[in-house]
Protein backbone atom coordinates (compact mmCIF):
# COMPACT_ATOMS: atom_id res chain seq x y z
CA UNK A 1 0.00 0.00 0.00
CA UNK A 2 1.61 3.48 -0.85
CA UNK A 3 1.27 6.73 1.38
CA UNK A 4 -1.15 7.81 -1.28
CA UNK A 5 -3.43 4.30 -0.47
CA UNK A 6 -3.46 5.15 3.12
CA UNK A 7 -4.18 8.85 3.11
CA UNK A 8 -7.49 8.13 1.02
CA UNK A 9 -8.60 4.79 2.79
CA UNK A 10 -8.65 7.18 6.31
CA UNK A 11 -9.80 9.99 5.00
CA UNK A 12 -12.71 7.86 3.25
CA UNK A 13 -12.85 5.84 6.73
CA UNK A 14 -13.52 9.15 8.53
CA UNK A 15 -15.58 10.43 5.79
CA UNK A 16 -13.69 13.21 5.40
CA UNK A 17 -14.06 15.38 2.11
CA UNK A 18 -10.39 16.43 0.10
CA UNK A 19 -11.32 20.18 1.06
CA UNK A 20 -11.84 19.59 4.40
CA UNK A 21 -9.08 17.50 5.11
CA UNK A 22 -7.05 20.42 2.98
CA UNK A 23 -8.45 23.28 5.12
CA UNK A 24 -7.81 21.63 8.57
CA UNK A 25 -4.22 20.88 7.50
CA UNK A 26 -3.60 23.95 5.78
CA UNK A 27 -2.70 22.45 2.52
CA UNK A 28 -4.23 22.53 -1.02
CA UNK A 29 -7.26 20.03 -2.06
CA UNK A 30 -5.01 19.32 -5.44
CA UNK A 31 -2.15 18.63 -3.33
CA UNK A 32 -4.50 15.83 -1.48
CA UNK A 33 -5.40 14.78 -4.25
CA UNK A 34 -1.76 14.48 -6.21
CA UNK A 35 -0.90 12.31 -3.05
CA UNK A 36 -3.58 10.04 -2.51
CA UNK A 37 -3.18 9.26 -6.71
CA UNK A 38 0.60 8.90 -6.17
CA UNK A 39 1.30 11.78 -8.46
CA UNK A 40 3.00 13.21 -5.30
CA UNK A 41 5.21 9.84 -3.59
CA UNK A 42 7.43 11.49 -1.24
CA UNK A 43 5.29 14.98 0.30
CA UNK A 44 7.60 17.00 2.86
CA UNK A 45 7.60 16.03 6.14
CA UNK A 46 5.29 18.88 7.21
CA UNK A 47 2.55 17.81 4.57
CA UNK A 48 2.84 14.56 6.00
CA UNK A 49 2.40 15.96 9.78
CA UNK A 50 -0.34 18.69 8.70
CA UNK A 51 -2.36 15.85 7.53
CA UNK A 52 -1.76 12.81 9.99
CA UNK A 53 -2.62 16.03 12.59
CA UNK A 54 -5.93 16.76 10.85
CA UNK A 55 -6.78 13.09 10.31
CA UNK A 56 -6.33 12.83 13.91
CA UNK A 57 -3.56 9.98 13.93
CA UNK A 58 -0.16 9.97 14.65
CA UNK A 59 2.71 10.03 11.47
CA UNK A 60 3.14 6.42 12.23
CA UNK A 61 -0.21 5.62 11.88
CA UNK A 62 -0.26 7.44 8.79
CA UNK A 63 2.84 5.74 7.10
CA UNK A 64 2.44 2.24 8.70
CA UNK A 65 0.77 0.25 5.65
CA UNK A 66 3.45 1.95 3.16
CA UNK A 67 5.03 -1.01 1.39
CA UNK A 68 7.71 0.48 0.04
CA UNK A 69 8.99 3.79 1.60
CA UNK A 70 11.11 6.64 -1.28
CA UNK A 71 14.21 6.31 -2.31
CA UNK A 72 16.21 9.50 -1.21
CA UNK A 73 16.00 11.55 1.97
CA UNK A 74 12.37 12.02 3.80
CA UNK A 75 12.94 15.77 3.86
CA UNK A 76 14.86 18.44 2.50
CA UNK A 77 17.79 20.25 3.61
CA UNK A 78 16.80 24.33 4.26
CA UNK A 79 12.98 22.58 4.53
CA UNK A 80 12.61 23.89 8.13
CA UNK A 81 14.14 27.38 7.50
CA UNK A 82 12.25 30.55 7.24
Amino acid sequence: MTLGQELRRLRLAQKITKRSLAASAGITEAAIWSIEHDRIVSPRLFMIAALAGALGVSLDALVHMVDHPPKGPLFHVGQFEE
